[in-house]
C-alpha cells in the first residue's frame, strides 16, 4: 500500500530527478565553462521541484476515501512525471551533442570533449531506464482502475512488470551514482601520477 511515507520518498525521487536538470547546467558550466539553460529554464525547474514535493502527499490526502485511488494515483502522477523527465532527458541529449560538436569544430581539448561524451551517455541511459520505469508503472497502475484488472489476475504479467520496475529503479540508482561519481578520464590519473611524483620529489 502507498502511505503518506511513501508519498514523500515519492516526492524526493521527483524532486532529485528534476534537480538532475539543474545539475546538468552546474557540469556545463564547470567543465566546458558554458551555459547548459537559461536562467529563466533554471528557475522553472526549482519551482516545478518544489511544487512535486507537495504534489503526492496531497493526492492521496485528495483522494483519502477510496483506498484504491489512495494507492494508484499518488504512482500514476509519479509515473507521468517520469516520462516528461525522461523526454526532458532527450532533450538535454541534444544540447550535449550540439556543444560536443561546437567544441570539435573550435578544437578544444580532449579532456572537456571526453567528460562531456559521458555525461551524455549517462544523461540518455538515465533517461532510457526511467521511460521504462515510468511505462511499466503506468501499466500497473492503469490495470489496477480498470474493472478486469486483467494484469493483476495473471501471476506471469504481475511479476513480469514488478521485476521490471525494480530492475529499472536498481538501474537508476547505480547510473546516478556514476553520474555523481564519473569514471576517471586518463588526464585525471596523469595529473596524479605527476602529483605522486612531484610529491616524491620534494620528499627527497
Amino acid at each position: 500500500s502507498v502511505d503518506y511515507v511513501e508519498c514523500v520518498n515519492l516526492s524526493m525521487q521527483a524532486g532529485v530527478l528534476i534537480l538532475l536538470q539543474c545539475f546538468w547546467n552546474y557540469l556545463s558550466n564547470t567543465v566546458a565553462k558554458r551555459s547548459f539553460m537559461t536562467s529563466l529554464e533554471f528557475k522553472l525547474y526549482i519551482l516545478w521541484a518544489i511544487g512535486s514535493g507537495a504534489t503526492f502527499p496531497v493526492l492521496q490526502y485528495v483522494f483519502r476515501k477510496s483506498e484504491l485511488l489512495r494507492e494508484t494515483v499518488p504512482l500514476l502522477a509519479y509515473a507521468a512525471e517520469g516520462l516528461i523527465i525522461a523526454s526532458l532527458g532527450i532533450r538535454s541529449h541534444r544540447r550535449f551533442r550540439k556543444m560536443i560538436e561546437l567544441f570539435h569544430s573550435l578544437g578544444h581539448n580532449n579532456y572537456v570533449i571526453e567528460r562531456l561524451t559521458y555525461f551524455q551517455e549517462m544523461n540518455m541511459l538515465l533517461s532510457v531506464v526511467l521511460c521504462c520505469y515510468a511505462l511499466t508503472l503506468t501499466i500497473l497502475c492503469i490495470d489496477a482502475l480498470t474493472p478486469e484488472t486483467v494484469i493483476a489476475k495473471s501471476k506471469i504479467g504481475t511479476d513480469f512488470l514488478m521485476a521490471n520496475c525494480n530492475t529499472c529503479a536498481a538501474l537508476m540508482w547505480v547510473i546516478g551514482i556514476f553520474i555523481f561519481h564519473p569514471r576517471r578520464t586518463k588526464e585525471d590519473i596523469e595529473s596524479d601520477e605527476l602529483s605522486r611524483l612531484e610529491e616524491n620529489h620534494t620528499h627527497e
